[in-house]
């Protein structure tokens, strides 16, 4: 794992890429192999970062500043683990629903989000799977909007607005590098 950041987070990382080479591969393999798993939130055991309970971690994402942000499938929340190692909510509330579009992040309702991604200009994408939906967190205001989807689980709407198209499985989000 890499954070996007040149600070140093919280949390470890692991920074090797396999190259073309078998012997690179072998490498690789061999840090890999050595990599431990840490518990950076959750119900930490002993040295952990954080404790507290999470319902289903699903997506998981970082941004310039080194903070890790990720989303809870079954809790609907969207939480952000600062480098410090300080848990914040960002918006959602244990609850399934698809309200909040036009007002704070904070009262924002989600179904099934199972994927994120930050914009350099600290906008959160997510995959609101279950409404079938792609929403986003302004970062600069903290208002909700629905970037793609109408709700509605079909398959319509090639070369329109993407809020008017209608989809169904939307698991993932990415950003291109230029954001």
């Amino acid at each position: 794992l890499r954070t996007k950041t040149a600070g140093k987070p919280a949390w470890p990382t692991l920074e090797t890429k396999p190259e073309a080479s078998s012997g690179d591969a072998a490498k690789f393999a061999a840090n890999i192999a050595r990599a431990k798993l840490v518990v950076v939130a959750g119900a930490a055991p002993e040295g952990g970062v954080l404790g507290g309970e999470l319902r289903e971690p699903f997506g998981v994402d970082s941004d310039s500043h080194g903070n890790l942000y990720l989303i809870e499938l079954g809790g609907g929340r969207v939480l952000k683990l600062d480098a410090g190692g300080r848990l914040a909510l960002v918006s959602g509330n244990w609850t399934k629903g698809a309200e909040g579009d036009g007002g704070p992040a904070a009262k924002a309702v989600y179904n099934g989000m199972h994927n994120l991604a930050i914009a350099a200009n600290h906008d959160i994408f997510l995959a609101d799977t279950w409404n079938q939906k792609i929403r986003r967190i302004d970062g600069a205001t903290g208002t909700v909007s629905t970037y793609v989807g109408t709700g509605k689980k079909a398959y319509s709407g090639d070369g329109g607005a993407a809020s008017k198209a209608d989809c169904g499985g939307l698991y993932c989000v990415a950003l291109a590098p230029d954001g």
